[in-house]
């Protein structure tokens, strides 16, 4: 989904309130909907890499271990 759109779909979740009509529990889904949806719209935060790790995936155009196999490293 494009970011225009999608932002344009979180104002418009924002706008169902109690005060312009909706049910408690319409508002409270609409809310939680546009939350989530929000979260799409931020960039993604670096995760927190250990250095082991780090040095590990960096290695990884040399190693000749499968791409596949690299995966596993980050759940120690």
């Amino acid at each position: 989904m494009r970011s225009d759109s999608l932002a344009d779909r979180v104002s418009k979740l924002r706008e169902v309130t109690v005060e312009r009509g909706a049910t408690a529990p319409e508002a409270a889904t609409a809310q939680a909907l546009a939350d989530r949806l929000a979260e799409r719209l931020q960039p993604a935060r670096p995760a927190l890499i250990r250095p082991q790790v780090a040095r590990y995936a960096t290695s990884a155009r040399a190693d000749r271990r499968s791409a596949r196999s690299l995966r596993f490293v980050a759940f120690g």
